[in-house]
């Protein structure tokens, strides 16, 4: 009986010992953003992060990179405001949404009427209505430009050119490359292209999705690939990062497409989803190597954002491990390093924690 005790309380230990200190660890750590002090960074570095989003000319916040080992990005954006920033007394070629979605725009965003009956994901995969097969609607609140417009690409490589030129930096972000209503942009230069697209291209049966989809699909696809050229001819040891938002809901998971050196695809947004899901998604963004897994975290509710407490946040992440994760980022990360208890579920999974 004593050898037998003996024998069982070891396998014991060792059992819980997983579950505090599990094998499964993330590799590489992808956070959005960098703090700005020096105790936030050094915090930063103690936990794991490996790689972040940093503000395109802040030197101290370079720096505090540098010091603590942390590969430093900063993030184009194509939104109305980096227009108006470089190209002030030009009309900015924005996105444009049908009539009832920038009704919902003005609704919700404009007058901030929301109702609890109409609840908005910010940008991630809407609710989706089971009884019509549908999403419930909603649209991004921030103003995009039209990824589609020469113009607008000019100025993003322009934009770029000026990141690749700091050699502190070791890669370049992207965010906000989408469309506002999720699916489509509605622009006179827009539809003309897709009516030309209709008319000479034929469905692809094997993708599931019809021809405007694939359309629209290829612009994200080409403006990724387009800037990534620009990047790469500057710099080729320059790494590639982005967070694949918001979300294109034809395929929500199109990240090997873009020949990005890491693309965060979500497996688990800000609002909880089902652990099938996570594991799901994770199992596909497993599939190609620069794939990393996002998750979304806010430390207390905001408005219509529910919370998530350390042992949801743990199942999420355990969930991505089982669908073959190696890699991670995090957005809000500030929310991460003013909570210790979620500080303390995600240095448990990250391989490079101090």
């Amino acid at each position: 009986m004593k050898n037998r005790l003996f024998f069982i309380l070891p396998i014991s230990c060792l059992f819980l010992a997983g579950c505090i200190f599990p094998e499964q660890k993330f590799d590489r750590f992808f956070a959005w953003s960098l703090p700005q002090t020096e105790e936030m960074v050094a915090k930063s570095a103690a936990l794991g992060v490996t790689d972040a989003v940093v503000s395109h000319g802040n030197a101290k916040q370079l720096a505090l990179a540098r010091k603590y080992g942390i590969r430093a990005y900063p993030c184009l954006v194509p939104q109305h405001s980096l227009w108006k920033q470089r190209r002030p007394d030009q009309e900015a070629p924005l996105q444009v949404m049908s009539a009832s979605q920038e009704a919902l725009h003005k609704f919700r965003w404009v007058d901030k009427a929301e109702g609890a009956d109409l609840p908005s994901h910010h940008g991630g995969e809407p609710p989706f209505d089971i009884s019509t097969g549908k999403y419930l609607p909603d649209v991004l609140p921030t103003r995009l430009l039209c990824l589609g417009s020469p113009a607008v690409r000019q100025m993003c490589q322009e934009y770029l050119s000026e990141m690749c030129a700091n050699p502190d930096y070791a890669g370049i972000a992207f965010d906000f490359v989408g469309f506002m209503n999720f699916r489509r942009c509605h622009c006179q230069d827009c539809q003309a292209k897709l009516e030309e697209y209709c008319r000479t291209n034929q469905p692809a049966a094997a993708s599931g999705l019809n021809q405007e989809e694939t359309f629209f699909l290829e612009q994200l696809v080409s403006f990724y690939r387009e800037m990534i050229a620009h990047i790469k001819a500057q710099r080729p040891e320059m790494l590639t990062f982005a967070h694949l938002y918001p979300a294109f809901l034809p395929e929500p998971l199109y990240g090997r497409q873009l020949g990005l050196d890491f693309c965060a695809e979500t497996a688990a947004w800000y609002f909880p989803w089902p652990e099938a899901k996570i594991r799901a998604y994770s199992q596909r963004i497993s599939q190609y190597p620069g794939g990393v897994h996002f998750i979304g975290y806010y430390n207390t509710p905001l408005s219509n954002f529910p919370e998530k407490n350390p042992a949801l946040v743990e199942r999420e992440l355990r969930a991505m491990l089982s669908g073959g994760a190696v890699h991670l980022s995090v957005c809000g990360f500030a929310h991460v390093l003013k909570n210790p208890d979620i500080y303390a579920v995600f240095k448990r999974y990250l391989r490079h924690a101090k």
